[in-house]
């Protein structure tokens, strides 16, 4: 078996294959989920780096923009290969090559454009995709469906489909009069086609009296369907221009073949780039899927994962788990009872390295890492052979020489039930050997067992750590959780003695145990002991440490509410001090005025009699603004009976503040004090009203609240039709619709912009792409309105 047959077979031990499927369903193209399928670890540490930045980089764009769309990308290159040879391509595969245009457009657009810049290492692909506006615009005014062209293809081609149509009119006019002074010689009052020319049903006992030329039977023969002589020559003029049209339509599609020939190299490229993004952009899917995380790569080989899940297990229900090997230890001996969860644990931390090599994130939190390893190799499962005539042993072995034979420096070797399926004691010393084999090839390995001497290699071996799969004796059940540092114990009297077993068997059989076997597995139940103890204090802290920050953040909000009364108050005040100065000056304004038409009047008689008059006034106007009360506040509604004053403990609202609290004291002169967060404020009965609804109801949890939120689901329609407006009232209208069709909680919506010149709708795709409220869209296909048409989801 070769080097690369051994880490093929590994991968699909350890279910990498299954892990693209699931990659490739994100893909939306065909060709991106092939790119995803053919992943494969990368061959050195810097490849696997580069292809973890993409996924990053993907992962931020998609954050910040919503994910592309890579509508209409197909592979058009046999089509091309044909056109490039002199052939023709058929509507449909010109149609295929103005969408791929179409795609290559929309996602460098993606990327460009008036927005936020980021710099990422997907830049050079966006870059070199090759927008071909001209090409894709010509194939979509010239083709109007898969079978047939438009007639604004040429002029001559709209010229001769309008000759046909006038003269097949004239023939419809023809036969229409036959229809009403012949209708008692045909079978139907109809006109109807066969072999392309138009025809009556006459009855086949009158066919002398419709003289004409007999194209068709009826299956009974009771009616011929005849040309009738007087549209012969019409229909004839009809064959001639449809013969003229064909011909023209076959020269427009051999024009547009060439000119396709002409690009095909541009059009593969984009296709290449398209479905390489795709893909990239699968991966970032993917990690939010499983809610994955960048693992850090190295070189040492040391890998640290914390809270690890098996990516194809349910997330919901899986038991995450801390495995490392290769930092302190190069080798990790894995033990306890069968279903405990020994194996998934292994192919756990298989498969994380293998993700982390394909630049896929791991289901793991942020701080795990993983080392590169040069080959990853696995041992796992039963492959026990009648026809080959191998037991389980024997085809262990076979693998594990396979394995072996190898070169194995930078490797991780990952060995299942090692030994078993032969004499315990020869398996455990077989299995020992094996182990410092890979040890000094350089491998780093995880190894399950059930054998006791394993536990003790693990023990007195420098580099090798035992770990365990924790099980429960109360409820015979495992937890799935695995225990570093801790060898297993494998709980075979305890389980024997739940189930039911007599304790006279259970202790005989203890006389059988070695004294040395039960020495260790007493110091393996204190080591347990001592993890659960540990556990529970940890537990304990970190509940503890949740309580203080929940209450800090209490603190914070009622700090904040209270910012938010002394705000209030301060622009309520700044308010009043800005009306009273402007009144000031007015009055200042009125009275410097006077002083000034005074002093025009210097040189009138009575100038000194006027003067003591206008500082009378004067004096008088600023007593009198001195003296003036304060303005008074608009009245607000309050919800209180008349003359009964809110109760201490009720909660209400602070009216001009929008700010609710709950009443902790009524003063005789009818000031209430209320308390707001960690802020008292007395104020009038006029200034608060009862709190209802929402508010009272947080108030009373404990929690302020200062704003509204409407439940009422506002009516949206799923269209929106701007056609006929300006690039400028288009997107005002736009902006309005998507804040309806938001609040509505519609999910997909359709604005229809019209083809035209193509100016609004890059207008509206330009205002899709900023705008908050939008996932994804793309352009409109075939039933739904074509390029006339966006298709938004929300």
């Amino acid at each position: 078996m070769t080097l690369n047959d051994i880490r093929t077979k590994s991968m699909e031990v350890l279910e990498l294959p299954k892990v693209l499927e699931r990659l490739a369903a994100h893909a939306s193209s065909a060709g991106g989920a092939a790119l995803c399928r053919r992943l494969y670890p990368a061959e050195d540490i810097a490849d696997a780096a580069r292809l973890l930045e993409e996924t990053e980089a993907a992962l931020e764009l998609s954050r910040r923009r919503g994910y592309p769309a890579f509508a209409g990308i197909s592979d058009c290159g046999e089509s091309l290969a044909r056109a490039e040879l002199g052939g023709v391509m058929s509507l449909r595969e010109l149609l295929c090559v103005a969408a791929l245009l179409r795609s290559a457009a929309a996602t460098a657009d993606y990327n460009t454009g008036d927005r936020d810049e980021i710099r990422t290492c997907l830049d050079s692909r966006f870059n070199r995709l090759y927008i071909n506006r001209y090409f894709e615009e010509k194939i979509e005014l010239s083709i109007a469906g898969e079978d047939r062209l438009s007639d604004a293809a040429s002029p001559e081609l709209s010229e001769l489909r309008r000759q046909i149509r006038t003269q097949e009119l004239k023939v419809r006019d023809i036969l229409q009069h036959m229809l009403v002074s012949a209708g008692r010689y045909l079978q139907e009052g109809i006109i109807t086609q066969r072999g392309g020319r138009f025809c009556v049903p006459v009855k086949s006992e009158h066919k002398a009296d419709v003289p004409g030329i007999v194209h068709d039977t009826s299956a009974s023969g009771a009616t011929l369907f005849v040309e009738p002589m007087s549209v012969v020559t019409a229909n004839n003029k009809v064959a001639e221009l449809e013969g003229k049209a064909k011909r023209e339509e076959e020269r427009i599609i051999a024009a547009l073949s060439a000119e396709a020939a002409g690009f095909a190299d541009s059009i593969r490229q984009d296709y290449r780039l398209l479905t390489e993004l795709d893909a990239i952009f699968a991966r970032a899917k993917y990690a939010d899927a499983i809610d994955g995380t960048r693992p850090r790569l190295n070189a040492e080989g040391k890998t640290a994962l914390f809270r690890a899940r098996h990516p194809l297990l349910k997330k919901e229900t899986v038991v995450p788990i801390d495995i490392s090997v290769g930092g302190d230890f190069d080798t990790l001996i894995v033990t306890g009872p069968n279903t405990g969860g020994k194996t998934v644990s292994l192919k756990t931390l298989g498969l994380c390295c293998l993700m982390a090599a394909c630049g896929l994130y791991i289901p793991a939190r942020e701080d795990s890492e993983t080392g590169f390893y040069t080959t990853v190799c696995a041992d796992i499962g039963d492959e026990q052979s009648i026809e080959q005539s191998l037991s389980t042993f024997s085809s262990h072995m076979r693998n594990i020489i396979d394995i072996l034979a190898r070169p194995l420096r930078g490797s991780l070797i990952l060995f299942d039930e090692l030994g078993a399926g032969t004499d315990p004691a020869e398996g455990a010393a077989l299995a020992i050997a094996i182990i410092e084999a890979a040890r000094k090839a350089g491998a780093k390995v995880a190894a399950t067992t059930h054998y006791a001497e394993l536990k003790m290699f693990a023990l007195r071996t420098e580099g090798v750590m035992n770990a365990a799969c924790e099980f429960d004796v109360e409820t015979l059940r495992p937890t799935y959780r695995l225990l570093i540092g801790v060898p297993g114990k494998s709980n075979a009297f305890a389980i024997a003695s739940r189930l039911g077993l007599p304790e006279d068997i259970i202790e005989h059989a203890g006389t059988h145990v070695s004294s040395e076997n039960k020495y260790f597995e007493e110091v393996v139940e204190g080591l347990i002991r001592e993890r659960h103890e540990l556990q529970k204090q940890r537990e304990n802290t970190e509940r503890q440490n949740k309580e203080l920050l929940g209450r800090n953040e209490k603190m914070a909000a009622e700090a904040e509410a209270a910012r938010k009364v002394r705000e209030s108050l301060r622009e309520e005040a700044a308010r009043e001090a800005e009306h009273i100065l402007a009144e000031a000056k007015g009055r200042a304004a009125a009275v410097l005025s006077e002083i000034e038409e005074l002093r025009r009047e210097m040189q009138r008689s009575g100038f000194d009699e006027q003067l003591l008059e206008a500082r009378a006034r004067a004096k008088h106007s600023i007593r009198e603004l001195e003296k003036r009360p304060e303005r008074k506040k608009e009245p607000v509604k309050t919800d209180f009976p008349k003359g009964q004053p809110p109760k201490v403990g009720e909660v209400v609202e602070l009216v001009r503040h929008g700010v609710t609290g709950t009443v902790t004291a009524v003063a005789p002169d009818g000031r209430i004090t209320v308390a707001a967060g960690i802020m008292k404020v007395t104020v009038d009965q006029s200034e608060l009203k009862l709190a209802r609804g929402k508010a009272a109801r947080e108030k009373a949890s404990g929690i302020t609240v200062s704003g509204v939120v409407s439940s009422a689901k506002e009516r949206a329609s799923t269209e929106l039709d701007l056609r006929g407006m300006t690039a400028d009232e288009a997107i005002m209208e736009l902006d309005d619709y998507l804040d309806c069709v938001s609040r509505a909680g519609l999910h997909q919506v359709t604005i229809i912009h019209g083809k035209g010149t193509g100016a609004l709708r890059d207008a509206v795709r330009r205002a899709l792409q900023h705008s908050r409220q939008v996932k994804t869209f793309r352009g409109g296909v075939w039933g739904e309105g074509d390029t006339g048409v966006t298709v938004v989801e929300l």
